[in-house]
């Protein structure tokens, strides 16, 4: 695997604004949010796994759309973000 493409400083807060707008209108499914986030912190998916503590073919598997993580790895995921899982009503 290649290395990520990092997102230069001085467009990243855009980005990230981007990123969490995207995230409340629901436009963004568990696992490309999980590869949007790496991206926004410059990392792949190994040095990704490393940080939150999961194995890194756990992560990779679940970007890919093959990986059935656990609420527990999510949360892991979502973390360094401030961000949570929920569960709400469609509206």
């Amino acid at each position: 695997m290649g290395r990520l493409k990092k997102i230069p400083k001085d467009i990243l807060p855009k980005e990230r604004q981007r990123f969490y707008e995207q995230l409340i209108a629901g436009e963004l499914s568990l696992a490309s949010a999980s590869k949007r986030m790496r991206q926004l912190i410059n990392l792949d998916q190994d040095e990704f796994a490393k940080l939150i503590g999961v194995a890194a073919r756990t992560l990779k598997d679940f970007e890919s759309g093959r990986g059935n993580p656990t609420l527990a790895t999510l949360q892991k995921i979502a973390k360094p973000f401030g961000l949570e899982l929920v569960f709400k009503p469609k509206s």
